[in-house]
């Protein structure tokens, strides 16, 4: 695990990579709005609008989920680029404390106690409620966390925050999702890309909640090149009204072309206000990182309540 400061500058010592972030911000001010920069052309080739499902293009045509989980699919998203810090790890008490009474924490090693997140920040997201309509595009943030449903005696992913930058998008959200589902925030992104560098900037703020992060990610274009579907995911997803009760459960099938980046001292940068994640259900100390994060490029998801 890298050093950590309480400031939650990771690796380097706190004054170069306060300068390193610092740099990085300068040309971007930060409003309610997604501000993004490209530079240079986008490599390779483009899905067609709408997007079609089809992970296998070796196959002439498009094909569909074919999970009878997802027949009849109620939802369809494309996501433009996402990036993921792939484990952020938390006190596993404080997580604990945080969820659903039926839902326990699960830790992220043995005699660790800590558990750990998935936050995944979202450029350009269009979302489809099939056959009501489809919002956006807008950006966004999600906080995911594996718990074990004692119910139901089953691992979930539990969504314990979905952040975005349009209203009427956070309206869909939760009319597909459940109550409560998600919430508008200030979102801000830049994404200056060369032929050898792609360089990614978020900041989310929710001041209703607390929530103040930022991120700061390089990787290499070429890199983004594995092309990755799941069909249907192993463990139901659910998010939670406002942090406090469940909603419903629901499937997802999904694909993607990516990246996974080894984190570097110089090639990841994240901080949160205090070293805390604020969501809905409460606040979470930061204690470290993992050691990859994963740049993601045209990620179509279907999804289906149970």
């Amino acid at each position: 695990m890298r050093r950590m400061t309480t400031t939650l500058r990771l690796g380097r010592p706190a004054m170069t990579r306060l300068g390193l972030l610092t740099l990085a911000l300068s040309a971007l001010v930060w409003l309610d709005l997604v501000r993004v920069s490209f530079v240079g052309a986008h490599p390779g080739p483009h899905p067609p609008s709408p997007p079609s499902y089809d992970y296998n293009t070796d196959i002439p045509g498009t094909q569909p989920p074919t999970s009878p989980l997802l027949a009849n699919p109620a939802t369809q998203t494309l996501r433009t680029f996402q990036l993921v810090v792939d484990s952020v790890l938390v006190p596993l008490g404080e997580l604990q404390a945080i969820l659903p009474r039926g839902f326990n924490a699960i830790e992220s090693s043995p005699g660790s106690g800590t558990a750990s997140l998935t936050l995944d920040f979202i450029f350009q997201e269009r979302f489809e409620r099939i056959g009501v309509g489809t919002f956006g595009p807008a950006s966004g943030f999600q906080v995911q966390a594996p718990a074990l449903n004692v119910t139901l005696s089953r691992q979930e992913r539990i969504l314990l925050a979905q952040e975005y930058s349009d209203s009427a998008f956070v309206a869909a959200i939760n009319a597909a999702s459940g109550p409560g589902s998600s919430r508008v925030a200030e979102v801000a992104v830049k994404i200056e890309e060369t032929k050898r560098q792609i360089r990614f900037t978020f900041k989310v703020k929710n001041e209703a909640i607390g929530l103040n992060v930022e991120v700061l990610a390089e990787g290499r274009p070429a890199d983004i090149v594995e092309r990755f579907h799941v069909d249907p995911q192993a463990n139901a997803f659910r998010s939670l009204n406002n942090g406090l009760s469940p909603n419903p459960p629901y499937r997802i099938a999904l694909q993607q072309e990516r990246s996974v980046v080894p984190a570097t001292d110089s090639n990841l940068d994240f901080r949160a206000a205090g070293g805390q994640l604020r969501l809905p259900g409460g606040s979470l100390t930061i204690v470290g990182l993992g050691p990859t994060f994963t740049v993601r490029r045209w990620q179509e998801i279907f999804t289906k309540p149970e």
